[in-house]
């Protein structure tokens, strides 16, 4: 049986002022008379320089936020034990059909194989974080 999740996005906005906020659009899966319901029109033309990222149907353990395509997250305790634990950030491939956790090292794993995740940041907001584990990674 497939599960349905909800078809959602989001889009960083910069305004002129300096000021960041988020844009959310997309459909929702509660419906009114058995049709999905619009939530918000895509941004003006002059935002969509930016990317937009999918919701990829999983939340967050520790808070229950939505986990979208961009999103930087950690696993809460390792997999395997004795291996400590791992952040990525969160793509989609083309190639797999399916989102996938990008390890920054050469290897991705699929979200299902992540059953607990974390958002920590995001690659919007907080790029540091993704610069900080790379040049970890290059130093070990």
């Amino acid at each position: 049986m497939t599960e349905n999740r909800e078809i959602k996005f989001r889009q960083a906005i910069t305004e002129e002022d300096g000021t960041f906020h988020w844009h959310y659009w997309g459909y929702l899966h509660t419906c009114t008379k058995g049709l999905p319901v619009f939530i918000d029109p895509r941004p003006p033309l002059e935002h969509d320089l930016r990317p937009s990222y999918q919701y990829i149907g999983r939340k967050d353990v520790k808070n229950g936020t939505d986990i979208y395509a961009g999103d930087i997250v950690e696993q809460p305790q390792p997999v395997i034990a004795d291996v400590p634990a791992q952040r990525g950030v969160v793509v989609w491939r083309e190639s797999a059909q399916a989102f996938l956790i990008d390890l920054g090292d050469g290897h991705a794993v699929f979200t299902s194989v992540w059953r607990r995740m974390n958002i920590i940041g995001n690659t919007e907001e907080h790029p540091e974080l993704l610069k900080a584990r790379y040049e970890a990674k290059r130093a070990s």
